[in-house]
């Protein structure tokens, strides 16, 4: 069939409700021959998406930064002084951390910040670019915490950005861990 022939397939970013199912389904933009060719058309769809929601004004434009969420939050307020050691430390050597700590890089024409997960956002008042952390986590664990996108705060470069999303991330599963531990020795200890 076809998907041997074009193996790369393309899917809306937005989920829809089937009509006659109920159910959610992403509509299909195409498959293609090459990954490039396939990235190429995701890239330029979700740019005409974003371009229509903003009505045509640029990311960011005439909004404070909307990305505040529960991890975003307990980052800001719980790890200031973890938040202070990493702007602390160069753009260069966070960088190097961030890849020693696993952080993924990724081609720079994909994702101008160059690490996955680092969004660059619209300059702020003070004329510099803002960079957010976002981490997607695969889907056994996105299911086990209960959460498909954790947000780390804003950061002034990709690289702390990027070193932020590898430590954090690993701290957020160590917890879902540890409580998994504990709530199997408490059924254990219960029965």
């Amino acid at each position: 069939g076809s998907s041997r022939a074009r193996p790369y397939q393309v899917l809306d970013t937005q989920w829809t409700i089937d009509g006659t199912s109920g159910k959610k389904r992403r509509k299909s933009l195409g498959s293609f021959f090459t990954a490039e060719h396939a990235a190429l058309v995701h890239a330029r769809h979700v740019a005409e998406v974003g371009k229509r929601s903003r009505g045509g004004r640029r990311a960011g434009a005439g909004r404070k930064h909307a990305d505040a969420s529960e991890a975003e939050a307990w980052w800001n307020i719980h790890s200031s002084e973890n938040r202070a050691s990493v702007e602390a430390m160069s753009p260069e050597d966070a960088g190097e951390a961030a890849e020693k700590e696993g952080a993924v890089k990724v081609v720079k024409t994909l994702n101008p910040s160059g690490y996955k997960g680092v969004i660059k956002r619209a300059s702020t008042a003070e004329g510099g670019a803002t960079y957010s952390a976002l981490w997607h986590p695969c889907a056994s664990d996105a299911k086990r915490l209960g959460k498909t996108t954790l947000r780390f705060g804003l950061w002034s470069h990709p690289e702390h950005a990027a070193l932020v999303i590898a430590r954090e991330s690993k701290r957020v599963l160590e917890e879902a861990d540890a409580a998994e531990t504990a709530a199997a020795a408490t059924a254990a200890e219960g029965t």
